[in-house]
């Protein structure tokens, strides 16, 4: 959102604001891939 923001409204700003975010980027990528291969548990309950 805030990268949409940037390129719209103040574009001169775009790449150092990319470079702020991008290990935030980067760490949601991991994360998204993590939770694709390993998977989250949910335990059944019984009813």
């Amino acid at each position: 959102m805030v990268m949409s923001f940037t390129g719209i409204m103040l574009p001169d700003y775009k790449e150092l604001v990319y470079k702020i975010i991008f290990p935030a980027m980067f760490g949601e990528v991991i994360l998204m891939l993590w939770l694709l291969i390993k998977g989250i548990k949910i335990e059944e309950k019984d009813l």
